[in-house]
């Protein structure tokens, strides 16, 4: 009876884990043009905010692993409907073709082996060459600048903290532009710029 219950409750406990699995979906995997070694893996959540710790991106040709996320103690956010990228060390200079790939997330709960890649995902250089967020970390500016998309006017942001709590929204004159941040706390933060088109490029600060 015992052994009965245990394998009800280690069945139930991975049905549970593969249920929270495939809530994400990686929707770009890009080298970056200015940060040499830097694989960027876009994910989006379709069912709550969680926080993860570790990240893999491996070969299934030869199993090995190509790219390696190793996030702080204090993890990083996958929040709700909200593609974030997180920054791979890779040795890279190329990315192979989709079907070759496999990308695994892990933190101390869960472990999704492999998670779903779009048919749809970019392989890419990054596009953000010429955005800069600066100081990181910062006091109490944050200074912004894209040359590409300077011009743009009212753009939308909003900060959030690691567990998807939306700590601040608002619209910058342009892009670039100092932002007043002296009202948040001292900790880990994610701040989104959005386009016409709602996409959303976001970077990781720091006060």
């Amino acid at each position: 009876m015992k052994k009965l219950l245990l394998f009800i409750c280690t069945f139930l406990s991975y049905q549970l884990i593969q249920a929270q699995c495939n809530c994400y979906d990686v929707e770009n995997i890009a080298l970056s043009n200015d940060r040499n070694g830097i694989m960027e893996v876009t994910f989006i959540n379709t069912c709550d905010n969680n926080v993860y710790h570790h990240g893999w991106v491996i070969s299934k040709t030869s199993n090995d692993t190509i790219a390696r996320f190793d996030e702080c103690l204090c993890g990083a956010v996958l929040p709700l409907n909200t593609p974030v990228s997180w920054d791979f060390k890779t040795k890279l200079t190329s990315i192979p073709p989709l079907q070759e790939l496999r990308v695994s997330i892990q933190n101390a709960n869960i472990h999704c082996e492999e998670v779903t890649i779009n048919q749809t995902t970019a392989i890419s250089k990054s596009k953000n060459k010429s955005f800069k967020i600066y100081p990181i970390p910062f006091e109490d500016k944050l200074m912004v600048e894209d040359q590409d998309n300077g011009e743009a006017q009212n753009v939308p942001f909003q900060i959030t903290d690691i567990n998807g709590n939306v700590m601040l929204k608002g619209a910058i004159e342009n892009l670039n532009s100092e932002l007043d941040l002296s009202i948040l706390p001292k900790g880990f933060y994610f701040i989104g710029f959005y386009n016409e088109q709602h996409q959303r490029t976001s970077f990781k600060i720091v006060k």
